[in-house]
């Protein structure tokens, strides 16, 4: 994860939510396995997409955010981070 090079004060706290959200994501997620054995998969394809949904977020989120009103979509995503 990329740090930011300039931070102002008034963000410190959002900040830490998010970077302690994502972190905890990270350690909750998919094996990288998934992740290598698609890798290995798609090179080997005769005719490769351009795109590649891996893990068990990517596959059932887009289908929330297709039935779901933006701002109930919106509100999950914020809860999910542990935002206000």
């Amino acid at each position: 994860m990329l740090q930011p090079t300039v931070t102002h004060s008034d963000y410190d706290t959002v900040r830490d939510v998010i970077r302690s959200s994502v972190q905890g994501a990270i350690a909750q997620g998919d094996n990288p396995d998934k992740v290598a054995q698609a890798i290995a998969r798609i090179a080997s394809s005769s005719s490769p997409r351009l795109r590649y949904r891996v893990g068990n977020e990517s596959r059932w989120l887009p289908c929330l955010r297709a039935i779901l009103p933006d701002k109930l979509f919106r509100f999950g995503a914020r809860k999910r981070l542990n935002l206000p």
